[in-house]
């Protein structure tokens, strides 16, 4: 009896000492498992166990065989435009359902079917929930910035456009296995995060600036620049405005409807083009780019003979009371008529 109570204790110690080591341990893998759990509680009241959680590199052109399984397949991005992916399967998807539809989740087995953008719509809050705990998680870790930022972005409709959306050339890739619910339905997760190089070091740094702006060329002309295609400007009231209904029309002013500017942030003209199709898409055709307007001829010197009408003028002026000086004046050469009643 007293042995199988100090087998009690030891356990106990032990157990603790494991999760103390474990909680100052922190990894990725063990951030997102965390999330997981908290945000389904947190978002949906729903018990979420992670069972296995398994952590690798995939290149990008491995990314389509490893989302080639069915389920709800989500587009994730940040506000610096890296962009990774979610993916629950059908079990999983059918949890969070139905724990907003019929508020617990059932027993039955989930059959694969067609997925809409109201299933996207329904799983948003719980991603969303998921990577902002998984951010509060991972930000102590030495890689931090790689796991900061990420939100729910859309549906994908195929894993074709996902992968021409996806475009670091490395992925994190987490295959996580859940049970869900009382049941413990048995579902699984898939996360997709680019791989974010080391931030350079202080040597590096200090080398750069001293070479001077020349290094600066490649990172200035690579930096991403948003540019807008403007067909044209209408002005209206803001009651017009909150009255107009779907089918109201807009006319454009101008005489060449198909006639637009691209314009840089501020309302810089960058080019002028003209508006068309290609391939059944939407398209711009450049004109070229945006000419300086040209100065115009410098301004003529007043002759000898200009500045003698001048003075004979406001001579004539004052004379009758007419004019007053006020400093420097300029006078524009008077008419033939007034030249003659001057003499």
């Amino acid at each position: 009896m007293e042995s199988a109570a100090t087998d009690t204790v030891k356990h106990k110690k032990a157990r603790a000492a494991r999760e103390g080591f474990d909680a100052r341990a922190m990894s990725p893998a063990k951030a997102l498992r965390v999330a997981l759990g908290k945000a389904a509680d947190n978002a949906l009241g729903l018990a979420l166990t992670v069972s296995t959680v398994e952590q690798t590199r995939v290149p990008q052109a491995e990314v389509a065989k490893v989302l080639a399984g069915p389920g709800l397949t989500c587009l994730v991005e940040d506000d610096r435009g890296r962009r990774g992916t979610m993916q629950l399967d059908f079990s999983a998807l059918g949890a969070v359902i139905e724990m907003q539809t019929i508020g617990r989740v059932s027993d039955r087995s989930v059959a694969e079917r067609r997925l809409t953008r109201t299933d996207a719509a329904l799983s948003a809050p719980f991603l969303d929930e998921v990577f902002a705990t998984f951010e509060a998680g991972a930000s102590e870790l030495p890689d931090g910035d790689s796991w900061q930022g990420y939100r729910f972005g859309a549906m994908a409709e195929d894993i074709h456009s996902l992968t021409l959306a996806l475009e670091a050339e490395e992925y994190h890739h987490f295959r996580i296995g859940l049970a869900l619910g009382e049941p413990q339905r048995a579902g699984m997760c898939q996360l997709l995060l680019p791989v974010v190089g080391p931030p350079p070091a202080e040597a590096d740094k200090r080398g750069a600036a001293a070479k001077g702006g020349a290094d600066l060329s490649p990172v200035v002309m690579g930096a991403p620049v948003a540019l807008q295609a403007i067909l044209a400007r209408h002005s209206i009231s803001l009651e017009k405005a909150l009255s107009l209904q779907p089918g109201d029309q807009l006319m454009i002013p101008g005489g060449g409807g198909m006639v637009l500017r691209l314009e840089a942030p501020g309302g810089h003209l960058v080019s002028e083009g003209r508006l068309g199709q290609v391939n059944g898409m939407r398209a711009v055709r450049l004109r070229g780019h945006a000419r300086r307007a040209e100065p115009g001829p410098p301004p003529r010197a007043p002759s000898r003979q200009s500045d003698l009408v001048a003075r004979r003028s406001l001579r004539h002026l004052r004379q009758r009371g007419m004019a007053r000086p006020t400093g420097l004046c300029r006078f524009i050469k008077p008419s033939r008529n007034w030249n003659r009643s001057l003499k």
